[in-house]
Protein backbone atom coordinates (compact mmCIF):
# COMPACT_ATOMS: atom_id res chain seq x y z
CA UNK A 1 0.00 0.00 0.00
CA UNK A 2 2.49 2.60 -1.19
CA UNK A 3 -0.49 5.34 -0.90
CA UNK A 4 -3.51 5.53 0.75
CA UNK A 5 -5.63 5.26 -2.07
CA UNK A 6 -3.42 2.62 -3.41
CA UNK A 7 -3.05 -1.17 -3.10
CA UNK A 8 -1.35 -3.87 -5.04
CA UNK A 9 -1.43 -7.51 -4.57
CA UNK A 10 0.52 -10.41 -6.04
CA UNK A 11 0.34 -14.07 -5.54
CA UNK A 12 2.01 -17.28 -7.17
CA UNK A 13 -0.17 -20.56 -5.58
CA UNK A 14 2.06 -22.77 -7.06
CA UNK A 15 -0.13 -23.21 -10.70
CA UNK A 16 -0.68 -19.44 -11.80
CA UNK A 17 0.40 -16.00 -10.64
CA UNK A 18 -2.85 -13.75 -9.67
CA UNK A 19 -1.91 -9.64 -9.54
CA UNK A 20 -4.44 -7.25 -8.56
CA UNK A 21 -4.68 -3.58 -7.57
CA UNK A 22 -7.22 -0.96 -6.01
CA UNK A 23 -7.60 2.35 -5.93
CA UNK A 24 -9.78 3.89 -3.30
CA UNK A 25 -11.14 7.26 -4.13
CA UNK A 26 -11.10 9.74 -1.58
CA UNK A 27 -14.19 10.14 0.69
CA UNK A 28 -14.08 13.91 -0.07
CA UNK A 29 -14.45 13.70 -3.93
CA UNK A 30 -17.97 12.01 -2.81
CA UNK A 31 -18.93 14.21 -0.37
CA UNK A 32 -18.07 12.11 2.56
CA UNK A 33 -21.20 10.28 2.39
CA UNK A 34 -20.21 6.93 0.06
CA UNK A 35 -16.66 5.39 0.10
CA UNK A 36 -15.80 3.90 -3.60
CA UNK A 37 -13.22 1.13 -4.43
CA UNK A 38 -11.97 0.39 -7.91
CA UNK A 39 -10.47 -3.03 -8.55
CA UNK A 40 -8.86 -5.02 -11.37
CA UNK A 41 -7.37 -8.77 -11.17
CA UNK A 42 -4.89 -10.04 -13.95
CA UNK A 43 -4.68 -14.01 -13.67
CA UNK A 44 -1.82 -16.09 -15.86
CA UNK A 45 -2.76 -19.67 -15.77
CA UNK A 46 0.17 -22.46 -16.39
CA UNK A 47 -2.43 -24.75 -18.34
CA UNK A 48 -3.60 -22.72 -21.55
CA UNK A 49 -6.40 -25.80 -22.48
CA UNK A 50 -8.33 -24.38 -19.36
CA UNK A 51 -9.27 -20.99 -21.29
CA UNK A 52 -9.95 -19.20 -18.22
CA UNK A 53 -11.08 -15.41 -18.27
CA UNK A 54 -7.59 -13.76 -17.13
CA UNK A 55 -8.83 -10.23 -16.68
CA UNK A 56 -11.50 -8.66 -14.15
CA UNK A 57 -12.26 -5.54 -13.18
CA UNK A 58 -15.08 -4.41 -10.50
CA UNK A 59 -16.40 -1.21 -8.38
CA UNK A 60 -17.26 -1.28 -5.00
CA UNK A 61 -19.58 1.20 -2.87
CA UNK A 62 -19.84 1.22 0.66
CA UNK A 63 -21.93 4.01 2.64
CA UNK A 64 -23.75 4.14 5.92
CA UNK A 65 -27.34 4.02 5.46
CA UNK A 66 -28.30 5.82 8.27
CA UNK A 67 -27.43 8.28 10.89
CA UNK A 68 -27.88 7.59 14.74
CA UNK A 69 -30.19 11.29 14.51
CA UNK A 70 -31.82 9.60 11.82
CA UNK A 71 -33.49 7.01 13.28
CA UNK A 72 -36.95 7.21 14.84
CA UNK A 73 -37.56 7.72 18.26
CA UNK A 74 -40.71 7.39 20.40
CA UNK A 75 -40.99 10.50 21.99
CA UNK A 76 -43.85 11.68 25.01
CA UNK A 77 -46.77 13.91 23.44
CA UNK A 78 -45.69 17.34 23.72
CA UNK A 79 -46.78 19.72 25.94
CA UNK A 80 -50.20 22.13 25.13
CA UNK A 81 -48.54 25.45 23.83
CA UNK A 82 -50.74 27.25 25.77
CA UNK A 83 -49.01 25.64 29.21
CA UNK A 84 -45.85 25.86 27.73
CA UNK A 85 -43.26 28.60 29.48
CA UNK A 86 -40.95 30.92 27.77
CA UNK A 87 -37.51 30.86 27.94
CA UNK A 88 -35.89 33.98 28.22
CA UNK A 89 -32.70 34.78 26.18
CA UNK A 90 -29.97 37.24 26.64
CA UNK A 91 -28.81 37.64 22.84
CA UNK A 92 -29.60 40.61 20.62
CA UNK A 93 -31.68 38.22 17.95
CA UNK A 94 -33.85 36.72 21.37
CA UNK A 95 -34.64 39.07 23.12
CA UNK A 96 -38.14 39.97 25.20
CA UNK A 97 -40.50 42.79 23.64
CA UNK A 98 -42.35 43.49 26.97
CA UNK A 99 -43.13 47.62 26.15
CA UNK A 100 -45.39 49.90 27.69
CA UNK A 101 -45.53 52.79 25.93
CA UNK A 102 -46.59 53.25 21.91
CA UNK A 103 -43.50 54.83 21.18
CA UNK A 104 -41.17 52.06 22.58
CA UNK A 105 -43.51 49.72 20.59
CA UNK A 106 -42.98 51.29 17.48
CA UNK A 107 -39.49 51.04 17.84
CA UNK A 108 -40.03 47.53 18.84
CA UNK A 109 -41.95 46.68 15.75
CA UNK A 110 -39.35 48.47 13.07
CA UNK A 111 -36.86 46.54 14.65
CA UNK A 112 -38.65 43.33 14.60
CA UNK A 113 -39.37 43.72 11.10
CA UNK A 114 -35.53 44.57 10.16
CA UNK A 115 -35.04 40.82 11.81
CA UNK A 116 -38.32 39.63 9.74
CA UNK A 117 -36.69 40.72 7.08
CA UNK A 118 -33.30 39.42 7.23
CA UNK A 119 -34.76 35.94 7.97
CA UNK A 120 -36.39 36.16 4.31
CA UNK A 121 -33.77 36.34 2.79
CA UNK A 122 -31.93 34.04 4.54
CA UNK A 123 -34.31 31.25 3.57
CA UNK A 124 -34.06 32.63 -0.37
CA UNK A 125 -30.22 32.43 0.07
CA UNK A 126 -30.32 28.70 1.24
CA UNK A 127 -32.96 28.21 -2.45
CA UNK A 128 -35.81 28.39 -0.98
CA UNK A 129 -38.92 29.02 -3.28
CA UNK A 130 -42.55 30.93 -3.20
CA UNK A 131 -40.83 32.31 0.44
CA UNK A 132 -43.43 34.47 2.50
CA UNK A 133 -42.86 35.82 5.91
CA UNK A 134 -45.64 37.68 7.90
CA UNK A 135 -45.56 38.77 11.22
CA UNK A 136 -47.26 40.76 14.58
CA UNK A 137 -46.29 41.42 18.23
CA UNK A 138 -47.29 37.50 18.68
CA UNK A 139 -46.28 35.33 16.00
CA UNK A 140 -44.56 34.96 12.59
CA UNK A 141 -45.61 32.80 9.62
CA UNK A 142 -43.20 31.39 7.14
CA UNK A 143 -44.62 29.84 3.87
CA UNK A 144 -41.96 28.23 1.44
CA UNK A 145 -41.48 25.66 -0.86
CA UNK A 146 -38.60 22.95 -1.07
CA UNK A 147 -36.83 22.13 -4.17
CA UNK A 148 -33.15 21.61 -2.42
CA UNK A 149 -33.35 19.14 0.38
CA UNK A 150 -34.73 15.89 -2.66
CA UNK A 151 -33.90 13.19 -0.52
CA UNK A 152 -35.91 14.17 2.60
CA UNK A 153 -37.75 16.91 3.17
CA UNK A 154 -37.66 17.09 6.94
CA UNK A 155 -33.85 18.74 6.46
CA UNK A 156 -36.08 21.24 4.89
CA UNK A 157 -38.53 22.06 7.76
CA UNK A 158 -35.20 21.55 10.76
CA UNK A 159 -33.27 24.30 8.36
CA UNK A 160 -36.12 26.68 8.33
CA UNK A 161 -37.24 26.12 12.66
CA UNK A 162 -34.29 26.36 12.87
CA UNK A 163 -33.43 29.89 11.52
CA UNK A 164 -36.81 31.14 13.21
CA UNK A 165 -35.27 30.40 16.08
CA UNK A 166 -31.91 31.88 15.90
CA UNK A 167 -33.13 35.18 14.45
CA UNK A 168 -36.79 35.66 16.16
CA UNK A 169 -38.09 36.94 20.37
CA UNK A 170 -38.70 33.98 22.57
CA UNK A 171 -42.30 34.74 23.07
CA UNK A 172 -43.44 34.85 19.57
CA UNK A 173 -45.51 32.11 18.20
CA UNK A 174 -44.75 30.30 14.74
CA UNK A 175 -46.48 29.31 12.21
CA UNK A 176 -44.17 26.89 9.19
CA UNK A 177 -45.96 25.83 6.31
CA UNK A 178 -44.32 23.96 3.01
CA UNK A 179 -46.16 23.64 0.03
CA UNK A 180 -44.98 21.75 -3.25
CA UNK A 181 -46.44 24.17 -6.73
CA UNK A 182 -48.33 26.32 -4.04
CA UNK A 183 -50.15 22.94 -3.00
CA UNK A 184 -49.70 22.64 0.91
CA UNK A 185 -47.95 19.36 2.32
CA UNK A 186 -47.78 20.51 6.11
CA UNK A 187 -47.86 22.99 8.70
CA UNK A 188 -45.73 23.26 11.65
CA UNK A 189 -47.03 25.41 14.71
CA UNK A 190 -45.10 26.03 17.95
CA UNK A 191 -43.41 28.34 20.66
CA UNK A 192 -40.13 29.75 19.65
CA UNK A 193 -38.95 29.59 22.82
CA UNK A 194 -39.79 26.10 23.19
CA UNK A 195 -38.09 25.53 20.26
CA UNK A 196 -34.80 27.52 21.40
CA UNK A 197 -34.64 25.11 24.20
CA UNK A 198 -34.85 22.07 21.86
CA UNK A 199 -31.82 23.30 20.16
CA UNK A 200 -29.89 24.39 23.51
CA UNK A 201 -30.36 21.43 25.59
CA UNK A 202 -32.50 19.10 23.60
CA UNK A 203 -35.62 19.18 25.29
CA UNK A 204 -38.83 18.34 23.28
CA UNK A 205 -40.40 20.77 21.20
CA UNK A 206 -43.58 21.84 21.56
CA UNK A 207 -44.64 21.54 17.93
CA UNK A 208 -48.26 20.71 16.45
CA UNK A 209 -48.24 19.12 12.89
CA UNK A 210 -51.13 18.65 10.66
CA UNK A 211 -51.83 18.99 6.94
CA UNK A 212 -55.02 20.53 6.90
CA UNK A 213 -54.40 24.18 8.37
CA UNK A 214 -54.53 27.26 5.97
CA UNK A 215 -52.60 30.20 6.31
CA UNK A 216 -54.35 32.73 8.51
CA UNK A 217 -52.92 35.81 6.19
CA UNK A 218 -55.18 38.59 8.35
CA UNK A 219 -53.65 40.31 11.19
CA UNK A 220 -50.10 40.04 10.19
CA UNK A 221 -47.66 41.91 7.79
CA UNK A 222 -46.10 40.08 4.84
CA UNK A 223 -42.58 41.71 4.19
CA UNK A 224 -41.10 42.94 0.74
CA UNK A 225 -43.48 40.27 -1.32
CA UNK A 226 -42.41 40.91 -4.81
CA UNK A 227 -39.03 39.13 -3.17
CA UNK A 228 -40.67 35.35 -3.49
CA UNK A 229 -38.56 33.23 -6.01
CA UNK A 230 -41.34 31.87 -7.92
CA UNK A 231 -40.59 28.34 -8.74
CA UNK A 232 -42.83 28.21 -12.42
CA UNK A 233 -41.42 27.86 -15.98
CA UNK A 234 -37.87 26.32 -14.40
CA UNK A 235 -37.48 23.32 -15.61
CA UNK A 236 -36.29 20.78 -13.28
CA UNK A 237 -34.49 17.53 -14.77
CA UNK A 238 -33.27 14.67 -12.59
CA UNK A 239 -31.17 11.74 -13.41
CA UNK A 240 -30.92 7.92 -12.74
CA UNK A 241 -30.39 4.83 -14.26
CA UNK A 242 -32.79 2.62 -15.69
CA UNK A 243 -32.37 -1.23 -14.83
CA UNK A 244 -33.80 -4.45 -16.27
CA UNK A 245 -32.16 -7.74 -14.69
CA UNK A 246 -32.57 -11.51 -14.88
CA UNK A 247 -31.06 -13.30 -11.80
CA UNK A 248 -29.84 -17.14 -11.86
CA UNK A 249 -31.99 -18.02 -14.88
CA UNK A 250 -31.52 -20.63 -17.28
CA UNK A 251 -29.81 -18.62 -19.68
CA UNK A 252 -27.16 -17.17 -17.06
CA UNK A 253 -26.27 -16.22 -13.74
CA UNK A 254 -26.67 -12.08 -14.36
CA UNK A 255 -28.57 -10.99 -17.34
CA UNK A 256 -29.40 -6.65 -17.70
CA UNK A 257 -30.30 -3.67 -19.83
CA UNK A 258 -28.62 -0.46 -18.59
CA UNK A 259 -29.92 3.06 -19.43
CA UNK A 260 -29.69 6.43 -18.65
CA UNK A 261 -32.78 8.12 -18.01
CA UNK A 262 -33.64 11.77 -17.38
CA UNK A 263 -37.01 13.12 -16.24
CA UNK A 264 -37.86 16.42 -16.78
CA UNK A 265 -40.62 18.62 -15.34
CA UNK A 266 -41.39 22.46 -16.23
CA UNK A 267 -43.91 23.84 -13.67
CA UNK A 268 -46.49 25.64 -15.02
CA UNK A 269 -49.01 26.86 -12.26
CA UNK A 270 -50.54 25.58 -9.45
CA UNK A 271 -50.14 22.25 -9.02
CA UNK A 272 -49.78 21.79 -12.75
CA UNK A 273 -46.48 20.50 -14.97
CA UNK A 274 -45.14 19.03 -18.26
CA UNK A 275 -43.17 16.17 -17.71
CA UNK A 276 -40.97 14.37 -19.89
CA UNK A 277 -38.81 11.41 -19.76
CA UNK A 278 -36.74 10.18 -22.06
CA UNK A 279 -33.70 7.21 -21.88
CA UNK A 280 -30.83 6.66 -23.43
CA UNK A 281 -29.33 3.02 -23.73
CA UNK A 282 -25.98 2.23 -22.56
CA UNK A 283 -25.46 -1.26 -22.61
CA UNK A 284 -26.98 -4.96 -22.14
CA UNK A 285 -25.72 -8.72 -21.79
CA UNK A 286 -26.35 -10.42 -24.81
CA UNK A 287 -29.21 -12.33 -23.94
CA UNK A 288 -30.78 -8.64 -24.02
CA UNK A 289 -29.63 -7.89 -27.54
CA UNK A 290 -31.20 -7.94 -31.05
CA UNK A 291 -32.63 -11.91 -31.53
CA UNK A 292 -32.02 -12.71 -27.86
CA UNK A 293 -34.54 -14.35 -25.42
CA UNK A 294 -35.28 -10.80 -23.47
CA UNK A 295 -34.61 -8.58 -26.55
CA UNK A 296 -38.48 -7.41 -25.99
CA UNK A 297 -37.04 -5.73 -22.97
CA UNK A 298 -34.43 -4.37 -23.53
CA UNK A 299 -34.26 -0.81 -22.85
CA UNK A 300 -34.53 1.09 -25.62
CA UNK A 301 -32.98 5.70 -26.06
CA UNK A 302 -35.85 7.90 -26.88
CA UNK A 303 -38.38 9.98 -25.44
CA UNK A 304 -40.72 7.08 -22.92
CA UNK A 305 -43.42 9.79 -21.84
CA UNK A 306 -44.40 12.98 -22.51
CA UNK A 307 -47.30 14.30 -20.05
CA UNK A 308 -49.54 16.95 -18.48
CA UNK A 309 -50.10 16.82 -14.70
CA UNK A 310 -52.78 18.55 -12.95
CA UNK A 311 -52.61 18.23 -9.06
CA UNK A 312 -54.85 19.65 -6.61
CA UNK A 313 -56.02 19.45 -3.19
CA UNK A 314 -59.67 19.06 -1.95
CA UNK A 315 -61.30 19.31 1.35
CA UNK A 316 -60.79 16.89 4.30
CA UNK A 317 -57.11 16.36 3.38
CA UNK A 318 -58.05 14.51 0.09
CA UNK A 319 -55.27 14.71 -2.70
CA UNK A 320 -56.43 14.43 -6.50
CA UNK A 321 -53.60 14.17 -9.83
CA UNK A 322 -54.55 13.09 -13.41
CA UNK A 323 -52.23 12.66 -15.75
CA UNK A 324 -52.82 12.66 -19.51
CA UNK A 325 -50.33 12.20 -22.27
CA UNK A 326 -48.00 9.70 -24.55
CA UNK A 327 -47.02 6.47 -22.16
CA UNK A 328 -44.95 3.82 -23.31
CA UNK A 329 -44.61 0.50 -21.33
CA UNK A 330 -42.98 -1.23 -24.39
CA UNK A 331 -45.42 0.14 -26.71
CA UNK A 332 -46.72 3.63 -26.83
CA UNK A 333 -50.26 4.85 -25.56
CA UNK A 334 -52.52 7.63 -25.50
CA UNK A 335 -53.38 7.53 -21.85
CA UNK A 336 -55.15 9.19 -18.81
CA UNK A 337 -54.30 8.27 -15.01
CA UNK A 338 -56.35 9.60 -12.46
CA UNK A 339 -55.10 9.27 -8.56
CA UNK A 340 -56.96 10.35 -5.30
CA UNK A 341 -54.95 10.21 -1.87
CA UNK A 342 -56.88 10.57 1.67
CA UNK A 343 -54.23 10.56 4.54
CA UNK A 344 -55.26 10.84 8.03
CA UNK A 345 -54.23 13.62 10.56
CA UNK A 346 -51.21 11.96 11.85
CA UNK A 347 -50.46 9.84 9.10
CA UNK A 348 -51.16 6.16 10.38
CA UNK A 349 -54.03 5.13 7.86
CA UNK A 350 -53.74 6.41 4.18
CA UNK A 351 -56.45 5.53 1.74
CA UNK A 352 -55.70 5.47 -2.20
CA UNK A 353 -57.31 4.85 -5.63
CA UNK A 354 -56.31 4.82 -9.08
CA UNK A 355 -57.83 4.00 -12.05
CA UNK A 356 -56.06 4.87 -16.24
CA UNK A 357 -57.49 4.05 -19.69
CA UNK A 358 -54.91 3.56 -22.43
CA UNK A 359 -55.04 3.26 -25.82
CA UNK A 360 -52.24 1.82 -28.53
CA UNK A 361 -50.83 4.49 -30.38
CA UNK A 362 -50.19 2.42 -33.18
CA UNK A 363 -52.53 -0.40 -32.74
CA UNK A 364 -56.74 -0.98 -32.31
CA UNK A 365 -57.19 -2.25 -28.59
CA UNK A 366 -56.77 -0.60 -25.35
CA UNK A 367 -56.03 -1.42 -21.57
CA UNK A 368 -58.05 -0.50 -18.38
CA UNK A 369 -56.69 0.05 -14.72
CA UNK A 370 -58.01 0.03 -11.26
CA UNK A 371 -56.19 -0.15 -8.03
CA UNK A 372 -57.43 0.53 -4.37
CA UNK A 373 -55.01 1.00 -1.71
CA UNK A 374 -54.37 1.03 2.11
CA UNK A 375 -51.14 1.78 4.49
CA UNK A 376 -50.53 1.79 7.76
CA UNK A 377 -47.84 3.38 8.95
CA UNK A 378 -45.79 2.22 12.01
CA UNK A 379 -44.36 5.47 12.92
CA UNK A 380 -42.64 4.27 15.60
CA UNK A 381 -40.13 2.08 13.77
CA UNK A 382 -40.05 3.56 10.38
CA UNK A 383 -42.31 0.97 8.93
CA UNK A 384 -44.94 0.53 6.38
CA UNK A 385 -47.35 -2.49 5.74
CA UNK A 386 -49.60 -1.77 2.41
CA UNK A 387 -51.77 -3.39 0.00
CA UNK A 388 -53.03 -2.98 -3.23
CA UNK A 389 -55.78 -5.05 -4.90
CA UNK A 390 -57.20 -4.37 -8.73
CA UNK A 391 -56.30 -5.14 -12.25
CA UNK A 392 -53.36 -4.00 -13.00
CA UNK A 393 -51.70 -2.74 -16.69
CA UNK A 394 -51.81 -5.83 -18.97
CA UNK A 395 -54.52 -6.96 -17.03
CA UNK A 396 -54.00 -9.29 -14.41
CA UNK A 397 -56.05 -9.05 -11.76
CA UNK A 398 -55.33 -9.72 -8.06
CA UNK A 399 -53.43 -7.81 -4.98
CA UNK A 400 -49.88 -7.31 -3.32
CA UNK A 401 -48.91 -7.03 -0.18
CA UNK A 402 -45.59 -4.89 1.21
CA UNK A 403 -43.96 -4.03 3.95
CA UNK A 404 -41.41 -1.24 3.99
CA UNK A 405 -38.86 -0.71 6.34
CA UNK A 406 -37.04 2.22 6.36
CA UNK A 407 -33.26 3.17 7.48
CA UNK A 408 -32.52 6.63 7.35
CA UNK A 409 -33.05 7.92 3.75
CA UNK A 410 -32.54 3.95 2.69
CA UNK A 411 -35.44 1.34 2.42
CA UNK A 412 -36.19 -2.26 1.88
CA UNK A 413 -39.46 -3.79 0.40
CA UNK A 414 -40.70 -7.23 0.89
CA UNK A 415 -43.47 -8.00 -0.90
CA UNK A 416 -45.72 -10.61 -2.41
CA UNK A 417 -47.98 -10.44 -5.44
CA UNK A 418 -50.91 -12.87 -6.38
CA UNK A 419 -52.38 -12.27 -9.70
CA UNK A 420 -52.00 -14.21 -12.95
CA UNK A 421 -48.94 -15.85 -10.46
CA UNK A 422 -47.95 -15.60 -7.25
CA UNK A 423 -44.39 -14.03 -6.86
CA UNK A 424 -42.38 -13.07 -3.92
CA UNK A 425 -39.60 -10.47 -3.95
CA UNK A 426 -37.41 -7.79 -2.53
CA UNK A 427 -36.89 -4.27 -3.48
CA UNK A 428 -33.82 -1.65 -2.60
CA UNK A 429 -34.65 1.94 -2.49
CA UNK A 430 -31.56 4.35 -2.40
CA UNK A 431 -31.35 7.67 -2.75
CA UNK A 432 -28.56 8.99 -5.93
CA UNK A 433 -28.53 12.33 -5.04
CA UNK A 434 -26.80 14.33 -2.28
CA UNK A 435 -28.66 15.20 0.80
CA UNK A 436 -28.98 18.98 -0.02
CA UNK A 437 -29.04 19.45 -4.31
CA UNK A 438 -27.99 22.60 -5.95
CA UNK A 439 -30.90 25.02 -5.90
CA UNK A 440 -32.65 26.32 -9.11
CA UNK A 441 -31.00 28.79 -11.28
CA UNK A 442 -32.61 30.80 -14.21
CA UNK A 443 -31.65 28.03 -16.21
CA UNK A 444 -33.34 25.34 -14.32
CA UNK A 445 -32.33 22.60 -11.84
CA UNK A 446 -29.69 19.41 -12.07
CA UNK A 447 -30.40 16.62 -9.31
CA UNK A 448 -29.93 12.58 -8.82
CA UNK A 449 -32.96 10.96 -8.57
CA UNK A 450 -34.20 11.39 -4.92
CA UNK A 451 -35.28 7.35 -4.31
CA UNK A 452 -34.15 4.89 -7.24
CA UNK A 453 -35.38 1.33 -6.40
CA UNK A 454 -34.77 -2.15 -8.03
CA UNK A 455 -36.32 -5.64 -7.17
CA UNK A 456 -35.61 -8.86 -7.41
CA UNK A 457 -38.76 -11.21 -7.66
CA UNK A 458 -39.09 -15.10 -7.96
CA UNK A 459 -42.43 -17.09 -9.03
CA UNK A 460 -43.58 -19.35 -5.98
CA UNK A 461 -46.59 -22.00 -5.41
CA UNK A 462 -46.06 -23.84 -8.74
CA UNK A 463 -44.41 -27.03 -9.96
CA UNK A 464 -42.21 -24.58 -12.01
CA UNK A 465 -40.36 -21.68 -11.96
CA UNK A 466 -40.87 -20.69 -15.55
CA UNK A 467 -39.98 -17.03 -15.84
CA UNK A 468 -42.93 -14.35 -15.42
CA UNK A 469 -42.64 -10.63 -17.07
CA UNK A 470 -45.35 -8.33 -16.75
CA UNK A 471 -47.24 -8.94 -13.69
CA UNK A 472 -48.47 -6.57 -10.68
CA UNK A 473 -47.17 -3.75 -12.99
CA UNK A 474 -48.34 -0.29 -12.56
CA UNK A 475 -47.49 2.67 -14.29
CA UNK A 476 -45.71 4.86 -12.07
CA UNK A 477 -44.02 8.39 -12.96
CA UNK A 478 -41.92 10.50 -11.38
CA UNK A 479 -44.59 13.66 -10.46
CA UNK A 480 -46.88 10.75 -8.66
CA UNK A 481 -48.50 12.29 -4.81
CA UNK A 482 -46.48 10.24 -3.57
CA UNK A 483 -43.25 11.11 -4.78
CA UNK A 484 -43.58 14.78 -4.92
CA UNK A 485 -46.14 15.74 -2.08
CA UNK A 486 -45.71 12.99 0.26
CA UNK A 487 -42.18 13.11 0.58
CA UNK A 488 -41.72 9.17 -0.66
CA UNK A 489 -44.66 8.79 2.46
CA UNK A 490 -42.47 10.35 5.20
CA UNK A 491 -44.70 13.38 5.85
CA UNK A 492 -46.78 13.06 8.88
CA UNK A 493 -46.78 14.31 12.78
CA UNK A 494 -46.11 10.58 13.80
CA UNK A 495 -42.90 10.80 11.13
CA UNK A 496 -41.92 14.23 12.13
CA UNK A 497 -42.03 14.20 16.01
CA UNK A 498 -40.02 10.67 15.98
CA UNK A 499 -37.36 11.99 13.86
CA UNK A 500 -37.44 15.51 15.69
CA UNK A 501 -33.10 15.06 16.42
CA UNK A 502 -32.87 15.15 12.33
CA UNK A 503 -34.59 18.67 12.47
CA UNK A 504 -31.81 19.64 14.85
CA UNK A 505 -29.45 18.08 12.98
CA UNK A 506 -30.38 19.82 9.55
CA UNK A 507 -29.95 22.86 11.26
CA UNK A 508 -26.69 22.41 13.04
CA UNK A 509 -25.30 21.08 9.20
CA UNK A 510 -26.84 23.22 6.73
CA UNK A 511 -26.74 26.69 8.72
Amino acid sequence: MPFTWLTIAAEHDAQALNAGVKVHVPSEWTGDWVDLTLSGKLYSDVDDNRNEDSAYFGINAKFNVMKNEHRAKAFAAPMPMENAKFIKANSLTKQSYYVNDSENQDTQTSNLEQQVIQLKYALLKDGFENVEVGFNNQEISVIFENHVFNRNELDALGLVLGRIQASMPSELRFTVTMKKFDIQQIQLKGLVASYQAFIENGSLPDLAVNQNDYVERGGLKWVHHGAKNAPYWKPRVSLSPALVTGFATELGVLDYSLALQADVSLPLWQGASIDVSARQHVASSDDYKEGKPFHYYEHKSGVKDILFTQTVKLPFNVYNQTQVGIYNEYYDYYGAKNQSVWQSPQGTHQFSFEAGYFEYKDYSGNRKTYLGGYRYNLSDYDITLSAKAGKFFYGDTGFKLESKFWFGDTAIDLFYQNTDVQMVGIGLNIPLTPRKDYGVTEFGQLTGNKNWRHQIRSRIGDSHNELSFGTAIQIQTNQSIERAYFNQDRLSSGYILNHAERLKEAYTTFK
